[in-house]
């Protein structure tokens, strides 16, 4: 049941999901059947790690009912970590020997929730699974930026970022990459792309895979379009959708 990684077979889990739903959202059966240390498959590692993270967030909640259809959201983020891996095992292969010598290990959990504690919102899910797969750049000598020269920030400089510029806390962004000038790429809460210029916000695509696969892969491959996509769209908070002011 862990190894849906792509669309037909979350659609299948999904489905087992409506037909036995209290059961199959027993969470101690999960608990069990997760935290099996004998099972040292990467997939079997993520699983206990995004389920260990989900109770964490869920126990730290005062609503009784938290636990409610946690199924659904922990398919998604097995999915999406699945997509990430893929989306950046093709991005090394198609980025100079230097780039992808700049990519740095994943982010480890302790890292992101210390991002989501001091934001006070959870991290897209996209840029979650990203972080958990590639942490960042690390951008010295020959090393160049990934996104048209601008290095990725590290979760770590994401905190940074955040702790130093209120600004975007208060306007519900998290930045992706660092400044250049006056350009920057950041995602809202809901998980749109925008470009910062000034004081200007343009939105750029409606999911981090979506952004990153159009410029290194095949951005039309519906893949990266369902994956991560934002709930609300940066069009419909931004009236037209190009640009607006933060």
């Amino acid at each position: 049941m862990l190894e849906y990684a792509d669309i037909n077979a979350l659609a299948a889990l999904l489905g087992t999901s409506r037909c036995l739903a209290k059961r199959l959202e027993d969470r101690e059966i999960w608990r069990r059947c997760i935290s099996n240390q004998g099972s040292t498959t990467s997939k079997d590692k993520v699983a206990r790690r995004i389920f260990k993270g989900m109770r964490r967030e869920y126990e730290s909640s005062s609503s009784s009912s938290a636990w409610i259809g946690w199924l659904s959201p922990f398919c998604s983020r097995m999915q999406a970590y699945h997509v990430a891996r893929r989306l950046w095992k093709s991005v090394a292969s198609s980025v100079s020997v230097e780039t992808t010598c700049s990519l740095r290990e994943p982010a480890s959990e302790t890292e992101l929730r210390l991002v989501e504690e001091y934001i006070g919102w959870p991290i897209p899910v996209a840029i979650r699974s990203s972080l958990m797969v590639c942490d960042g750049q690390d951008v010295i000598g020959a090393r160049k930026g990934l996104i048209h020269g601008l290095p990725l920030l590290s979760c770590a400089q994401i905190w940074t970022e955040m702790r130093w510029r209120p600004s975007m806390k208060k306007n519900g962004l998290l930045p992706i990459t660092a400044a250049q000038g006056h350009q920057q790429i950041c995602c809202t809460r809901e998980g749109s792309v925008v470009l910062l210029e000034g004081k200007q916000c343009h939105f750029k695509s409606h999911s981090f895979f979506h952004f990153i696969a159009t410029l290194f892969v095949d951005g039309m491959d519906p893949l990266w379009k369902d994956i991560g996509s934002s709930s609300k769209s940066h069009r419909s908070e931004k009236g037209d959708g190009s640009e607006g002011d933060w």
